[in-house]
């Protein structure tokens, strides 16, 4: 990147260039531990959430009950069945993509929209942190979105086939926009009546008083809660009269890869259940200590910043949350790493970045399964043998997600050094 006298960066076909045979190496890394065709673990070789998208599309569109029974088949024998659990409205969304044959090809339409939304969140990512606009810009960004498939977050999205990514940019490419943008909080709005996690977002348009977007977004969301019960009114009687909690999602809460703080909770108090009061209490403090900064970042003027810290904090404050939830890892360590290299003393954004790349990137082998079986590969915040740290320190431990989530929102003032607050809400 060049300085330009605006005060921002231009992006340079060298650095394509330089970026590009970094992706080559860190993508061949990749393939030397975790062989993209391996069965079952290979990046392309399982798709199972995709399948319970297609078939919950296809049992809603025959008339069979959404929440009666699995999505998905008991296959492997490590794999067990899967339920559709998204609501409603969203069941014909995926109509489209269940319509496409073969399986593979389905895959893989999949697996390029998952990446083409990705460069253009990530795109937005680096022209908020300064960097000007041009075609090396979108070069670089393509470029970032397919060796963003060497964190973890980012390959277990496209491994599983989910719909993490195309949620978050449904939100980002929408809240982005200027704060006068027609229909602004429709992303929103239909990502929340997609998945209910989203609905984070409505009290951080609220505190920092875009009280329009958060009409729009209530407003979007209600008419897909409307819509999904017109079209399955025993299904939506079910699924909000649980609250959304449909499937047998309550006995995993405990499970190593579920990264939420109220994850982390129950494997401290694992196997009686954590109470509840306390898990509603960490959760509401978390929630409040992710607002309170997204609002202080967004006062000072980095929307796009304060976006990512609400994203992030809904990971942690959901109930459940599979490592591939936490997909907002990736535009943040694109954002700081392009924060670093637009600032004059950006050494320790740039340090940030790259521990949180290592923190992403690095696997290990399972030490629990039986010799002669397939070992589950995970991050190493899946699998660090720190199980064997006494007492609550290993479930602690194995919290990695939320703990590198907590690091941020404390640190996102202190590392780059926002000014105080300012009313800027134009």
């Amino acid at each position: 990147m060049t300085d330009t006298p605006a005060g921002s960066a231009r992006v340079s076909w060298r650095l394509v260039g330089a970026v590009a045979v970094v992706a080559v190496l860190a993508l061949w890394v990749q393939h030397a531990l975790i062989p993209f065709q391996m069965p079952w673990w290979g990046l392309t070789q399982n798709g199972t959430d995709l399948v319970a998208y297609q078939n919950g599309a296809q049992m809603g569109w025959r008339g069979q009950a959404l929440y009666d029974s699995p999505a998905t088949w008991a296959g492997l024998a490590h794999q067990t069945a899967l339920w559709f659990i998204y609501t409603p409205f969203s069941a014909p969304l995926f109509l489209p993509i269940s319509w496409i044959h073969p399986w593979a090809f389905s895959q893989l339409v999949w697996l390029v929209l998952s990446v083409v939304v990705l460069a253009l969140v990530l795109r937005r990512a680096m022209q908020a942190a300064g960097v000007r606009d041009n075609r090396a810009l979108l070069a670089l960004s393509v470029i970032l979105a397919v060796a963003a498939a060497d964190l973890e977050p980012v390959r277990a999205t496209l491994w599983y086939g989910q719909v993490n990514i195309l949620l978050m940019g449904l939100i980002l490419l929408d809240l982005v926009r200027p704060q006068d943008a027609k229909l602004r909080g429709f992303g929103v709005g239909v990502a929340a009546g997609i998945k209910l996690t989203p609905l984070i977002f409505l009290p951080y348009l609220l505190v920092t008083r875009q009280w329009r977007a958060a009409k729009t977004a209530v407003l979007v969301f209600a008419l897909t809660a409307a819509i999904g019960w017109a079209a399955f009114p025993s299904d939506s009687r079910f699924f909000w009269g649980a609250g959304g909690q449909v499937g047998p999602i309550q006995a995993f809460t405990a499970h190593l890869d579920n990264q939420s703080a109220a994850g982390v909770l129950a494997r401290i108090w694992e196997p009686a259940p954590a109470p509840s009061v306390l898990v509603h209490l960490v959760q509401l403090a978390v929630a409040v200590l992710g607002l309170a900064c997204a609002r202080r970042v967004d006062l000072a003027g980095e929307r796009f910043l304060a976006l990512l810290l609400v994203g992030l904090t809904g990971c942690a404050v959901s109930p459940i949350s599979w490592t591939h939830h936490w997909v907002w890892f990736a535009p943040f360590v694109v954002w700081l790493a392009a924060k670093a290299a637009v600032a004059d003393k950006g050494r320790a954004a740039a340090f940030a970045a790259a521990g949180l790349v290592l923190a992403l990137f690095i696997w290990t082998q399972s030490h629990v399964e039986p010799p002669g079986v397939l070992p589950s590969i995970h991050l190493n915040v899946g699998i660090c043998y720190w199980d064997r740290l006494p007492g609550a320190l290993g479930p602690i431990a194995h919290s990695w997600y939320l703990i590198l989530c907590v690091a941020i929102l404390i640190g996102a003032n202190r590392l780059l050094r926002y000014p105080p607050l300012r009313d800027r809400h134009t």
